[in-house]
């Protein structure tokens, strides 16, 4: 069961992160980790403790996670994270407490209820209740209701107009600019102006959003079919009968059900909450990846003969126009959800039976 659980996130690994080999993983309830490794490396328990130099992405999540090291680009999540003495391009860090402590990185992106940030960065991106930077930064965008500040900005400070500032002696802030969320005073409103104002903006994020997706859809798609073509052959081999699609639909309206009550489960009962907590995240990225499949899947069907880029780009389009059609297109968008999540469950377990 262990060995399945690698597999897959292994797997959707591959699928979120193209453009690198097969990922290395660890998993287990206590992980205590002191090696290197020359490709992309998953970490995943309840309470992680990793030393390790990847050349590749590091994905680290647990209860309670410590790293130190470094990699190409570092991801953690966790409940407590420590990341300390840490070398990478980009640092993506969420949790409830997070600290982070001598690294030598490009920009940081961090949202937790208390972030502390010592060290020298370029860009720093961070939300949260409680955040206190020490070091020096180039430009800083926070939301927060507290923070303390103690180096210097060479740029801009953007933060929240109502955040409580606390700016230590010696500290330098090239530029200040807040923000605050539009506000309407209850005197003087035109209503049937600021109802037209409110669809036309619901109508243009709307859009935006649609076309933001298609246009991830597609960039996914196209390197999933530049650089893992057995996956593509796969799902090209997929029976194309009519049972095996509602057999596909069927196992993934079971895996859309069921997953986030196991993950819960693990995650509340203390069994193996690491693994709930990537259970979680694995139940996301399979939904967000679920569109790829589909197209692939339906672009074969209908376009048989043609090139395989230009029939996942037509068949993507054309979903995304069917499911801006209001209920046709939410129903067509959960059968596609549900019949994709089966077929990733036919994919994935070809190769956890070949690696028993």
């Amino acid at each position: 069961m262990k060995r399945f659980y690698l597999l897959l996130i292994a797997f959707i690994s591959l699928l979120v992160l193209p453009v690198y080999a097969m990922p290395s993983a660890e998993a287990d309830n206590t992980l205590n980790v002191n090696k290197d490794y020359n490709d992309t490396a998953v970490f995943a328990g309840n309470n992680i403790t990793v030393n390790s130099n990847i050349n590749g992405l590091g994905l680290y999540a647990g209860q309670s996670v410590s790293v130190k090291g470094g990699a190409d680009y570092g991801f953690a999540a966790g409940n407590s994270v420590d990341v300390i003495d840490y070398k990478t391009k980009d640092l993506f860090v969420a949790g409830q407490v997070i600290t982070i402590k001598d690294t030598d990185v490009r920009n940081i992106y961090a949202a937790a209820a208390t972030v502390t940030i010592t060290g020298d960065a370029g860009d720093v991106f961070v939300a949260g209740e409680k955040v206190t930077l020490t070091g020096n930064y180039n430009n800083v965008y926070v939301e927060a209701d507290e923070i303390t500040i103690d180096g210097s900005i060479s740029g801009k400070l953007y933060i929240n107009e109502d955040a409580k500032q606390t700016i230590k002696d010696g500290s330098k802030i090239a530029t200040t600019e807040t923000y605050k969320n539009p506000e309407v005073e209850k005197q003087d409103v035109d209503y049937k102006n600021l109802t037209f104002k409110l669809v036309v903006n619901t109508i243009i994020r709307k859009i935006l959003s649609t076309i933001r997706h298609f246009v991830n859809v597609l960039i996914l798609g196209f390197l999933t079919i530049l650089i893992f073509k057995n996956i593509v052959t796969r799902i090209n081999d997929a029976s194309e009968s009519a049972g095996s699609i509602f057999g596909h639909f069927g196992i993934g309206f079971a895996l859309l059900i069921f997953v986030p009550i196991l993950a819960l489960i693990l995650l509340f009962t203390g069994l193996v909450s690491g693994l709930g907590f990537v259970l979680f995240m694995l139940y996301i990225l399979g939904i967000y990846l679920s569109g790829i499949v589909g197209s692939l899947y339906l672009g074969k069907l209908v376009f048989k003969k043609m090139n395989a880029y230009l029939r996942f780009f037509l068949m993507t389009l054309i979903l995304t126009v069917i499911y801006i059609i209001p209920v046709v297109g939410g129903l067509a968008e959960f059968f596609m959800l549900c019949f994709s999540l089966g077929l990733m469950g036919h994919i994935c377990l070809p190769e956890t039976k070949k690696g028993k």
